[in-house]
């Protein structure tokens, strides 16, 4: 089987017969191209990855403190 790199963490990902154009494991597919599947084009998801990665993070900064805000008083069951 061939190996290539995945496009977004960079391990080596075997391919089988017919998946020669895959360039995102199966993992990082699901949890990094699926939620902006509806705003990018594969295509252009790929071409701008390195804007992509920063996009993500930025949101998981803003998410972040948004959560450490929120103190458990605020939480009322």
């Amino acid at each position: 089987m061939p190996m290539k790199k995945c496009a977004w963490c960079g391990f080596n990902m075997r391919l089988k017969k017919g998946e020669e154009g895959m360039v995102l494991h199966k993992d990082c597919y699901k949890k990094h191209y699926l939620p902006v599947k509806c705003k990018y084009s594969m295509a252009y998801f790929i071409t701008n990855i390195d804007k992509m990665k920063e996009e993500e993070k930025a949101t998981l900064e803003r998410c972040s403190a948004i959560l450490a805000d929120i103190s458990l008083d605020d939480i009322k069951d």
